[in-house]
């Protein structure tokens, strides 16, 4: 039987959005403290406005002192300390600093890229900053898991945000159900259940082969920048976006929707 390590760090990636950031950490404080657990919490900082890393860096370990977790903060001399650490022991300036730092409004991969350095060998949760640890659970989900060559969506759709954050929340410890298969053999993930509670849709997936990646569902603004994808919605997930036209309406204007899966899924992807 595989014993997985827990979720060391929680990192938050983050540029010019300090509301944001103070709402996500204070919200994945609450759940660590709740769950009994002392995690820390990274964040790492891209905003240009040096007002806007202060208020980052303040709010951070106001957070922190007050659910006595551990802190680090990151930005950009943060990130100019680690390329010349990096060049001390022979890597090349130039490369390190294409990794790490970008004049781009758009380049959210070096920020990333920073949080998977400074939490090197550990399991970390990372999040963007927009969003919020407030847990609701699948309408239809189901105890039993799945084998596939990719998790299919299950797509539920809501005309405004107002709708979709009234949704019941449950209490939940949410580094738990990463944990839950995060790490673990397939074989030994799978044990537990019954040869015919498992559905299998993959040709083939390794026993020995571990779960290395874990991500959970979503709800609020989709974030799309057209509804056109839509129309490959499967099954019920399709059903319920044509189901009338206000509900497809509201479907493709709104952007609202929670995207879940209907069982744990483990995929070439992930679970």
């Amino acid at each position: 039987m595989t014993v997985a390590p827990g979720i060391d760090s929680v990192g938050v990636i983050t540029r010019g959005r300090p509301t944001s950031v103070a709402r996500a950490v204070r919200s994945f404080a609450e759940n660590i403290r709740a769950s009994g657990r002392v995690v820390p919490i990274v964040v790492c900082d891209d905003s240009r406005d040096g007002a806007e890393r202060e208020e980052n860096r303040r709010v951070l370990s106001s957070v922190a002192t007050q659910f006595s977790l551990p802190d680090d903060y990151v930005d950009s001399g943060g990130k100019q300390r680690l390329i010349r650490s990096l060049a001390a022991e022979g890597l090349s300036p130039a490369i390190v600093g294409d990794a790490l730092l970008s004049e781009r409004t758009d380049a959210y991969g070096t920020n990333r890229n920073t949080l998977q350095l400074v939490t090197v060998g550990q399991l970390t949760l990372s999040i963007d900053d927009d969003m919020v640890c407030r847990l609701i659970p699948q309408p239809a989900a189901l105890d039993t898991p799945a084998v596939a060559a990719v998790a299919e969506d299950d797509l539920y759709f809501f005309a405004s945000s107002e709708e979709a954050q009234t949704k019941p929340t449950v209490a939940v410890d949410f580094l738990g159900l990463h944990e839950r298969w995060l790490g673990h053999r397939l074989g030994d993930a799978l044990g537990e259940f019954k040869p015919e509670e498992i559905e299998f849709s993959a040709a083939s997936m390794p026993a020995d082969g571990r779960t290395l990646l874990t991500k959970t569902g979503v709800i609020g603004d989709s974030g799309l920048a057209s509804p056109h994808w839509l129309l490959f919605a499967r099954g019920e997930s399709f059903a319920r976006l044509i189901a009338s036209p206000s509900s497809y309406h509201a479907a493709s204007t709104s952007r609202q929707m929670m995207r879940v899966v209907r069982r744990a899924t483990i995929a070439a992807g992930g679970v």
